[in-house]
């Protein structure tokens, strides 16, 4: 049968915000489709044309091209449109409540499009709600500030500010900052790459290299086992940072909601990553994947999880390994019925998040990558 696809339009209406620099609700149209055909095999819901995309209950952002695009995903409606200096200045992306955040490189400190060290380029955080429409430059100094995570009032980013050699990949402190009051602090103790770390219901869970004794080149692949990251956790009421996982090899991407903390583990000391979930409750630790490919990015919400899976296909948009074609799929599993069920169809499917009632992740092509929801219940 013909999949129909229907395209939202909005009513041209260009309102320029001068304090904020934003758009604001459905005022510019979105280049998004709405799937509606009751016999679309994976279920799609929406399709938009972008590259990243963060959930927070019915509200999706996404990064495309030129803008972070807020919408409505409940009512199909763009609530706001945020302008963007240039493609490459985009640096994470997330959001609580009705607050949006993301860092920027400063394009003047681009010294080459051709040759860039991004530890020596100028990057800030910022905020911005979208109800009240108020855009704001969280910091505001030469060094790099990037991929913010937020819950509620609590801000976390990754900061080069205590680097002194800048060498590659970085030596980073995780930095905390109270929306309400404007206080500062770091968190982590010690200078490490820090690369993935996120916040919820307030505690902070991170990958922290204290424990790795390797070359820094090794420190740079974030698939290599004999990279040595663990897990750790800092409560933010107490005070108290937790080792969680301290295998010998790479214990990686962590997320966090509630009492469980879900990674991507390679204890197995090979390339092809597990999924574990750990109870904090317990001291549990559960492998909801034990198999011979690569599962990653794991994202939590309630009972749920979701995560990238290569058992049909690979993840890379242009290679084929050992005979299979890109073509991963994104998981979703239900933490008490300890059940699966694939949410996408064929292409390579990447980088999920997941919220109260929709999954979205990323359709990695070439040319043309698509930012993607589903509706899981």
């Amino acid at each position: 049968m013909k999949r129909h696809r229907y395209v939202l339009t909005t009513i041209l209406v260009i309102q320029i915000l001068l304090v904020s620099g934003c758009t604001k609700s459905s005022e510019i149209p979105l280049n998004v489709k709405k799937i509606t055909e009751k016999s679309n095999p994976s279920n799609i819901e929406y399709s938009f044309d972008g590259f990243h995309a963060a959930l927070e209950g019915d509200t999706i952002a996404i990064v495309s091209l030129n803008s972070i695009q807020i919408y409505d995903l409940k009512n199909s409606k763009l609530l706001s449109e945020i302008p963007i200096s240039t493609e490459y200045s985009v640096l994470g992306l997330d959001m609580s409540e009705a607050v949006v955040t993301w860092a920027e490189i400063d394009p003047q400190s681009i010294k080459s499009s051709e040759s860039r060290s991004f530890g020596n380029e100028d990057s800030n955080i910022f905020v911005y709600n979208y109800k009240t429409n108020e855009k704001k430059q969280l910091t505001k100094d030469i060094q790099v500030q990037s991929y913010p995570k937020i819950w509620k009032n609590y801000l976390i980013w990754k900061d080069n500010r205590d680097d002194k050699t800048q060498a590659y990949p970085g030596r980073w402190s995780l930095y905390l900052c109270d929306l309400n009051t404007g206080e500062e602090k770091k968190i982590t103790s010690t200078l490490a790459a820090h690369a993935t770390y996120n916040i919820s219901d307030n505690k902070i869970v991170w990958e922290d290299e204290r424990n790795f004794q390797g070359s820094n080149g090794i420190r740079g692949g974030d698939n290599l086992p004999e990279n040595n990251k663990d897990i750790y956790v800092y409560d933010i009421e107490t005070g108290e940072e937790r080792a969680i996982a301290t295998g010998p090899y790479m214990e990686s991407k962590p997320d966090i909601y509630g009492d469980y903390i879900t990674w991507e583990d390679r204890n197995n000391n090979t390339l092809d990553a597990d999924i574990v979930l750990y109870d904090l409750k317990s001291n549990k630790r559960f492998y909801l994947t034990k198999d011979k490919v690569d599962q990653g990015t794991p994202r939590i919400y309630e009972n749920y999880i979701v995560w990238m899976d290569e058992r049909r296909g690979t993840s890379t948009n242009d290679i084929i390994i050992n005979g299979k074609e890109p073509n991963s799929d994104i998981i979703l599993y239900h933490i008490q019925n300890k059940t699966e069920k694939i949410l996408t169809g064929d292409e390579p499917q990447i980088l999920p998040d997941i919220s109260s009632e929709w999954v979205s992740f990323v359709l990695s092509r070439q040319v043309g990558s698509k930012v993607q929801v589903v509706k899981y219940k």
